[in-house]
């Protein structure tokens, strides 16, 4: 069997890019911190990657670019996969977008037309395929707190069915949002 070779590693967590995470969890070092990112919430303990909660389709981008200098892709690199998985999504547009539209007055007749096929839970994949411009098979699991690890099985899976000869795995999320508060 051929060997599968990991040529690229991107974190962003609540402890910071990929070497200040690896370095803060040898530490025993915890990224919660006391936060109110939505005021009608008190304080809590939470792993914010920045002051305000993270927008996915940023985070994304930002994983991508550092993922693609860690490995050295040479862009465009159209003989790629790309799984990449997030279960919640764009849940933080559709809270937002709802908010908007609850709060706003019937007399005026404001249309709610959110851009929904840019948020749904795919987005992730779709975002890092376009960057990448990979031309081979873009996947999107969805499988809550084992999303990460689907999607390595399944890129797996496409470099030993030979489908790819290359393949990008991995999650983003972007879960703290008042709904899952």
């Amino acid at each position: 069997m051929d060997k599968v070779v990991v040529t690229g590693i991107s974190i962003q967590s609540c402890l910071g890019d990929t070497q200040e995470t690896w370095n803060n969890l040898e530490g025993g070092i915890s990224g919660l911190k006391i936060s109110r990112p939505f005021v009608s919430f008190s304080r809590l303990p939470l792993g914010l990657i920045n002051s305000q909660p993270s927008q996915i389709n940023e985070l994304t981008l930002q994983l991508i670019q550092d993922l693609s200098v860690d490995s050295k892709i040479n862009l465009p690199c159209q003989d790629i996969g790309v799984v990449i998985g997030s279960s919640r999504g764009c849940q933080s547009q559709w809270e937002v977008w709802l908010q908007k539209r609850s709060h706003a007055n019937p007399e005026l007749q404001i249309s709610f037309n959110p851009p929904w096929l840019k948020s749904l839970p795919y987005q992730p994949a779709i975002l890092c395929a376009n960057f990448l411009g990979a031309s081979e098979v873009v996947l999107s699991p969805a499988n809550a707190c084992a999303t990460g690890l689907v999607a390595i099985a399944q890129g797996y899976e496409l470099s030993r069915q030979k489908r790819c000869t290359q393949v990008v795995v991995g999650a983003v999320e972007t879960p703290i949002t008042p709904l899952t508060i």
